[in-house]
């Protein structure tokens, strides 16, 4: 399954985007582990929007994943996410969206 990673502006019209290639949910916890800022909450079969407030968070929470031993391709994928969101967070009226299957 592939979730598709987009920044969208305020309207929805999207600014960037791409796909997982199945890798993000091989570091999403589950939805009981409360040491997960944010993407415990990451919905694989549906939407899920983070807004400028969460976006600090989910940065922090991605950065520490980067600390773990994972395949170049997942820290790659990762990589790009903290960098999608750093656009969220510093321009205006921006979302980061992950869509699920």
């Amino acid at each position: 399954m592939s979730l598709t990673i987009t920044l969208e502006g305020e309207n929805g019209n999207e600014i960037e985007s791409f796909d997982d290639k199945g890798l993000l949910q091989t570091i999403i916890p589950d939805y009981n582990d409360k040491s997960s800022f944010c993407l415990r909450f990451v919905d694989l079969y549906g939407d899920t929007t983070f807004n400028t407030l969460q976006v600090p968070e989910l940065i922090e929470e991605l950065e520490q994943k980067l600390t773990e031993l994972l395949p170049i391709e997942t820290k790659e994928l990762v990589e790009n996410i903290i960098r999608l969101a750093h656009r969220c967070k510093d321009e205006v009226h921006l979302y980061l969206k992950i869509y699920g299957d």
